[in-house]
């Protein structure tokens, strides 16, 4: 859950930009009152630039929560980490940091 915690909070400091390109005026004024902003790819790609999708936390109401089978934070949790557990594959240390843990190692053992 923490990495969760983490990534929003990277993304609440990493501020919001508001300037020409991200006010998108010229954009407005091409799609008109009728048009749809939205399905433009400018204003896509900054949405999905901008937008911070949890997936952990769940954002919604307390009926939809239950219906799809009202997991607490810590049945999501735990589901998550075995599934790292079961798919992570960490690449292996170089021979240099190899040896130079085992110098330490070596080192204390000695003591």
């Amino acid at each position: 859950m923490t990495d969760e915690i983490v990534a929003i909070v990277r993304r609440i400091m990493r501020g919001v930009t508001v300037d020409a390109e991200t006010i998108m005026l010229d954009l407005i004024e091409k799609v008109g009152p009728a048009g749809n902003f939205m399905t433009e790819a400018r204003s896509a790609k900054l949405c999905r630039q901008e937008i911070w999708l949890p997936g952990l936390m769940d954002r919604n109401p307390h009926t939809i929560w239950e219906q799809k089978g009202g997991k607490s934070m810590e049945e999501r949790v735990t589901r998550r980490l075995q599934h790292i557990l079961e798919t992570h594959r960490p690449e292996p240390l170089s021979s240099i940091v190899r040896e130079q843990i085992d110098g330490i190692l070596a080192e204390i053992a000695a003591q």
